[in-house]
């Protein structure tokens, strides 16, 4: 299969800016000022997810928004008005939300680790993006929260699932109950993001950290990723025989070995993904 970046099919447009540095993907927000999710966004959005998910060159993605003043604002609500007005609406669910559901399964179940680099404001459904990445860098003075309620509104893109879990319940209905906001530093306190830096620092940090990720061996790296998702919810004796089965077949590969020989020879390793 080709490259992505080598596939003139999926040129730049208008909503979606899409880079690759060297092994990582980095997939912009263009809808500035706040760089709000809709239909049209949601379709470019998953034809590049599509394509990262099958590039095996790619061993790091990145999400982020244009600009510092939004990440992702959330969904917009036009959307919701354009459907509405149609009678019925069963249509917000059939054409929006169980679309762009699919679109961050597919995000949370990359092989490739992913970062979201939160730029600034990342509400609702810019948060629930977010938080299908496995790690988040904030910049320190961005607002994160989920606003829906005070639109009458749940929830609706799977925010309710991850973030109880990355959070614990009693953190989860404070957000959710009040419509709160939190700058980066409470983000952090709370264990919502992994780091918070300078405001305009953000994707800055989110690449070092990628080319960090990337540089270490892909195969160990996807199994770590698959097993902390899905090991501590197995029975106990299978996920260690699921871990131990993994173990066997990462020994056998050129990394592991570079990376013993290496560490015994006190030098530097040199991985090669293989």
């Amino acid at each position: 299969m080709k490259k992505i970046e080598e596939d003139k099919k999926f040129k730049n447009n208008d909503l979606i800016i899409f880079n690759c540095k060297n092994s990582i993907a980095i997939i912009t927000l263009n809808n500035p000022p706040l760089n709000l999710l809709n239909v049209k966004m949601q379709e470019l959005l998953e034809e590049y997810i599509n394509r990262i998910y099958h590039d095996n060159s790619i061993r790091c993605v990145v999400i982020t928004g244009k600009g510092n003043k939004s990440f992702c604002a959330g969904s917009d609500v036009n959307d919701f008005i354009e459907l509405l007005n149609s009678g019925k609406a069963i249509e917000i669910i059939e054409k929006k939300l169980k679309k762009v559901n699919q679109i961050f399964d597919l995000i949370e179940n990359f092989p490739q680790p992913t970062i979201a680099a939160l730029n600034g404001y990342t509400l609702g459904g810019g948060l629930e993006l977010a938080v299908c990445c496995d790690l988040r860098i904030i910049a320190r003075n961005a607002k994160i929260g989920m606003p829906e309620i005070k639109l009458g509104l749940p929830s609706c893109a799977g925010g309710l699932i991850r973030i109880t879990k990355i959070i614990g319940e009693s953190k989860a209905k404070e957000l959710f109950f009040l419509g709160k906001s939190l700058t980066g530093e409470l983000a952090f306190e709370w264990g919502l993001v992994n780091e918070f830096v300078p405001d305009g620092d953000a994707l800055a940090a989110a690449m070092k950290m990628a080319e960090k990720i990337s540089n270490l061996p892909s195969k160990s790296m996807k199994y770590l990723k698959r097993g902390i998702r899905t090991l501590p919810f197995m029975e106990h004796g299978r996920a260690i025989e699921e871990n131990l089965a993994c173990c066997e077949e990462l020994f056998k590969t050129y990394d592991a070995m570079e990376g013993i020989k290496s560490f015994l020879e006190k030098r530097k390793p040199i991985f090669k993904h293989i």
